[in-house]
């Protein structure tokens, strides 16, 4: 922990100095300590972080026309609805999108918390029929919310929504 820290802590208002002069050599004990841990001979015991996620495949490592892609689609959006943490809105953005800008797994789930039902994989290819379902599905007052935020890229979709209002 660093002294500035406890010291704040501790309501000290001198940014730690009174703890610094009264306790900064116990510092050089400890570094001298932590030290002796130390080896250098024997590769450390690392495990490697998993690389991104290529959102569009599900895959690794994503290329950078992949990434140039994912790119060009969030800058069409407004509203930043991947971090989202409403699952109506990731699902219904990701449903606008030919783009894998989520993760396949983020999608299913917020697609079974939006659509109440286990959604599966293949029925994106049919992205009309879920994006009708969902909106048969959600309440008039949370479609409006949502189309706001997200408006309906094909004009399909949104044309069967001005004909429901």
């Amino acid at each position: 922990m660093d002294i500035p820290t406890v010291s704040r802590w501790l309501g000290h208002k001198d940014g730690g100095a009174l703890a610094m002069k009264r306790y900064g050599h116990l510092r050089q004990e400890h570094s001298l300590a932590m030290i002796k841990k130390v080896s250098f001979d024997k590769p450390a015991n690392v495990i490697p972080l998993p690389k991104p996620e290529d959102v569009k495949t599900g895959e690794t490592n994503p290329t950078p026309d992949n990434r140039r892609a994912i790119a060009k689609a969030k800058a069409k959006y407004v509203y930043p609805w991947w971090v989202s943490e409403n699952p109506l809105e990731v699902f219904w953005g990701q449903l606008q999108e030919q783009v894998w800008i989520v993760p396949i797994e983020k999608f299913l789930e917020t697609a079974k918390q939006a659509m109440g039902r286990q959604v599966f994989k293949q029925e994106f290819d049919d992205r009309l029929a879920l994006a009708d379902e969902f909106l048969e599905r959600t309440p008039e007052a949370t479609r409006r919310d949502l189309l706001a935020k997200i408006p309906a890229l094909n004009s399909e979709v949104a044309n069967n929504e001005h004909a429901t209002n």
